[in-house]
């Protein structure tokens, strides 16, 4: 395995980047064995409003000659829930003349249950090669009735709603293995972003198999990069090469939202089409640090800056690096203002954080030392092995779907609670929320109960109410927990009554 590339365009394109690169396979390799006649891959769009449409492309030999066998006569499609139980009718395709290079299928579901980040519910297609009536190959593929747009002058819309992202850039590291990253791992870095209440990712590597899987099941929508790190631009030639296979091997995500063509002036110009030309569901193209089709993608603006560009250049704002975080520097520090304007500003589209993990490797020549490249790599929201850093916390509060604007209890508390709907189409009476008043560092039981929400509407204000007793003054603070409808922590807020009584040191914390 060569530690460099053949092609010097993309040697600087990929290897002279701002992230480690390392040489070797760090990715599973296999030989997949296959028959004679066998579905190459399946292309899908599958619509909000239940329309799907899919491309199969079928890999026969076609006859030559005056060979009149026929090497496959028919496909056929069925929708599926993930559980294999049907839904529709079949869709089938008849062939002539033993095979095709292409075919097209189509059916309308009525009342599809929708992909988002906040219900990512998928379904599953089996298509299959048939020579009379006998299977000869089957494909299962996965994939989520959603509809994303570009309103140019307006917005992101999913499903017919305004999406902002709350992104963050993660490339995927280990102190111990570096880029090699197993299943576990990608799911442990998606679970975590999605626990600090992040509904997208961004990376400049492509992302592996496991992480979009990850993606599409827990909800975080994904910004696929085709690598190039400033200049010089990856030759055309091998850039459609790298295009070709990002689009026909992610394309069904529904997770997967933007694609981007290169970073930071590394845009290939030649091969911004062919993204469309392959990809069947049309996804915006975007060029991250430029404006581009009508998306402003600028980094690391001020705060005057991106209030000056959303009020006066008229392009949907999506700022695909901010914040900067190095050595903890940026991120929940400056946060709260920089969202303020993101999410109520009718032309933000939000961002992407820079970035989501310190990257360092362990040196075996240097007896364990964990090295950061100096500041190259010293800029994550986690550190090196995953450790939650403050500014974790403080997004996951900032982003909370669920915003309760009091810092402390008043003197007068009647147990309500003002509470803000930030969801984009979830209804608060689908939360739960568990409460409890606690004496910090004491060792009899805590007060606590669940508590409904109304069906408080997205964007919507209204009031959460949390039991009283006599003696609740006498309480060290009292905690409250909302659960997202499917269980999982959205947030776990904690205020003072009695600020003599409060814990000193972690050990005190009730377990």
């Amino acid at each position: 395995v060569e530690k460099k590339s053949a092609n010097e365009s993309l040697e600087w394109a990929e290897r002279k980047a701002d992230y480690w690169v390392f040489g070797g396979i760090y990715r599973p390799v296999y030989f997949e064995v296959l028959p004679k006649a066998f579905i190459n891959r399946v292309a899908i769009d599958a619509e909000a409003d239940g329309r799907f449409v899919m491309d199969v492309f079928p890999q026969v030999h076609l006859p030559r000659g005056k060979s009149r066998y026929n090497h496959v006569d028919q496909i056929v499609a069925q929708i599926e829930m993930l559980d294999g139980k049907a839904v529709g009718e079949p869709m089938i395709a008849q062939l002539m003349g033993g095979g095709a290079a292409r075919v097209s299928l189509a059916a309308q579901l009525n009342h599809p249950k929708h992909w988002s980040p906040e219900s990512p519910r998928l379904y599953q297609v089996r298509v299959s090669l048939k020579l009379d009536g006998k299977m000869l190959h089957e494909k299962v593929e996965r994939f989520g009735f959603r509809t994303l747009e570009l309103r140019v002058g307006d917005g992101f819309y999913l499903n017919g709603k305004k999406l902002r992202f709350r992104g963050v850039n993660r490339n995927g590291f280990r102190t111990d293995t570096a880029r090699a990253l197993d299943t576990e791992d990608a799911w442990e870095d998606a679970r975590a972003i999605k626990a600090m209440n992040a509904n997208a990712v961004r990376c400049h590597l492509p992302p592996s198999k496991a992480f979009m899987d990850a993606c599409d099941e827990l909800g975080l929508l994904f910004a696929v990069e085709r690598t190039n790190w400033q200049r010089p631009v990856a030759d055309t030639s091998v850039s459609r090469e790298i295009v070709y296979n990002l689009v026909t091997q992610l394309h069904n995500h529904p997770s997967l939202a933007i694609w981007a063509n290169g970073n930071e002036s590394g845009f290939n110009h030649e091969v911004d089409d062919l993204f469309v030309l392959l990809d069947l569901q049309e996804r915006p193209v975007i060029h991250p640090w430029a404006s581009f089709d009508g998306v402003d993608s600028k980094h690391y603006m001020s705060y005057g800056d991106t209030k000056s560009r959303l009020e006066k250049n008229g392009n949907v704002l999506l700022t695909t690096e901010f914040l900067h975080g190095l050595f903890d520097g940026g991120h929940g520090a400056g946060l709260d203002d920089y969202w303020e304007l993101m999410r109520t500003h009718p032309l933000s589209a939000g961002g992407f954080l820079w970035c989501w993990a310190d990257a360092a490797i362990e040196r075996t020549d240097l007896d364990g030392k964990l090295d950061t490249d100096g500041n190259h790599s010293a800029d994550g929201i986690v550190g090196p092995n995953g450790e939650k850093e403050a500014s974790y916390y403080s997004i996951r509060e900032i982003w909370s779907p669920i915003h309760i604007p009091l810092e402390t209890l008043p003197d007068d508390f009647d147990g309500t609670l003002p509470i803000e709907n930030r969801f984009d189409e979830t209804t608060l009476d689908q939360c739960t929320f568990g409460w409890r008043w606690v004496n910090y560092g004491a060792t009899e039981k805590q007060k606590r109960g669940v508590v409904k929400a109304t069906a408080i509407q997205p964007g919507a204000h209204g009031q959460l109410k949390i039991p009283l007793s006599n003696d609740w003054k006498k309480a060290g603070g009292l905690e409250l927990i909302a659960k997202a409808p499917d269980g999982t922590e959205i947030m776990h807020w904690a205020w003072p009554v009695n600020r003599g009584s409060l814990l000193k040191t972690s050990a005190d914390l009730p377990k």
